[in-house]
């Protein structure tokens, strides 16, 4: 999908409605969206096909991605003695939820 264009991708509800065909082919043409404005303020986004197919695509994977969860960091006062410790000859182990 395209980027926005400011300067043409942002139109007046009322211009969409008196070029409607026009500004569709424009739209296909370029392959960027097309934001309708009512009232001076967003109101509607359009997309090609492909670029709706391609955003309703990355929706599940983008689902999935957020259901993985970080572990919880250690408590601080083993951070804390780890890193009083770190690089001596009596250094402790690293605590258990940060990676070797």
């Amino acid at each position: 999908m395209s980027t926005l264009s400011v300067s043409t991708g942002i139109v007046p509800l009322g211009e969409f409605k008196a070029n409607a065909a026009k500004l569709l082919r424009q739209l296909r043409d370029s392959g960027s969206p097309l934001v309708i404005t009512q009232d001076g303020r967003p109101a509607a986004v359009l997309l090609t096909p492909e670029a709706y197919d391609a955003l309703a695509a990355a929706a599940p994977i983008r689902a999935s991605m957020d259901s993985f969860s970080t572990p919880p960091a250690p408590p601080a006062e083993d951070v804390v003695g780890w890193l009083d410790t770190w690089a001596t000859e009596n250094e402790i182990p690293l605590p258990p939820a940060f990676p070797a």
